[in-house]
C-alpha cells in the first residue's frame, strides 16, 4: 500500500463528514496536500458510482480526497431523504440539480434510478462534470438567469476550488488570503423544458435551485 492510500485510509473509516465548503474541508485538503499528487488519474466510488479522476484539477482533488466524508455528510441531508422517499414512489423521473457543484445530489439521486440534469457555469466543476458524463447523464455548462447573455462570475483561487459568486464573497477572501478572479460564463434559461423533451423526461420530478427544492407534479 503506498503512502497516497495510508494517508486517506482514516478517511475512509473514521466517521469524518464534511461538505462542499467550509474549514473543516479546508483543513483536511490542505493536510492531504502532502500525500497525494498533483497529477495523474484516479478512479474512486460515490454512492456505488465509478468516477473518473483527474488529479490536476482541484474538484476532482477534493473528490478523491474527501470521498466518504462527502457520502456521510449528503446522507444525512433533507434532501437525500426526500429524494429516497420520492424514488419508492416512483423510479422514473429526473432530477435536474441546477448550480450542480460537483453533482453530489446528482449522483446520490442516480443510485436511486433517477435520471438526472447537472447545470452549472463554474469551469473547473464542469469539467468534473463533463469528465464523468455517464454517470450524470445530461450536463449542462452554463449559469441559469432571466435572459440569455453573459455574465461575470466571482471564482475562488485554488485554495477553495469552485466556489463562484455574482459579486465578490469577503469570507472566502478572509479564509484564503485569496480574491476571487472574473470569468466569463454563459446564461441561458432556454434548456429547461425543451432539454427535457428531448431526452424524454418527465416535468413530474425533482428540481433543485442550489439549496432550494421545487416539486413539479
Amino acid at each position: 500500500m503506498n503512502l497516497e492510500k495510508i494517508a486517506l485510509w482514516p478517511l475512509k473509516i473514521l466517521s469524518i463528514e464534511c461538505g462542499i465548503g467550509g474549514r473543516k474541508r479546508w483543513l483536511i485538503l490542505k493536510m492531504m496536500s502532502l500525500f497525494v499528487a498533483r497529477s495523474g488519474h484516479r478512479s474512486t466510488h460515490l454512492f456505488g458510482k465509478r468516477i473518473k479522476i483527474d488529479l490536476r484539477n482541484d474538484v476532482d482533488r477534493s473528490v478523491y480526497i474527501l470521498g466518504r466524508c462527502l457520502e456521510r455528510y449528503f446522507l444525512r441531508q433533507p434532501l437525500a431523504m426526500l429524494l429516497k422517499d420520492c424514488a419508492a414512489n416512483d423510479s422514473n423521473q429526473t432530477f435536474v440539480d441546477i448550480g450542480a457543484n460537483s453533482g453530489m445530489y446528482s449522483i446520490l439521486a442516480k443510485s436511486y434510478g433517477y435520471s438526472t440534469v447537472c447545470v452549472e457555469p463554474e469551469p473547473q466543476h464542469v469539467d468534473f462534470l463533463e469528465r464523468n458524463q455517464a454517470v450524470f447523464d445530461v450536463v449542462c455548462p452554463v449559469a441559469l438567469g432571466d435572459e440569455s447573455g453573459k455574465v461575470k462570475f466571482f471564482v475562488s483561487s485554488d485554495k477553495s476550488p469552485g466556489s463562484s459568486s455574482l459579486v465578490p464573497w469577503e469570507k472566502d477572501a478572509e479564509m484564503t488570503g485569496n480574491v476571487p478572479e472574473y470569468v466569463d460564463v454563459g446564461l441561458s434559461i432556454s434548456f429547461s423544458v425543451d432539454l427535457l423533451d428531448r431526452k424524454n423526461a418527465t416535468l413530474h420530478g425533482l428540481f433543485t435551485f442550489d439549496l432550494l427544492i421545487f416539486l413539479f407534479f
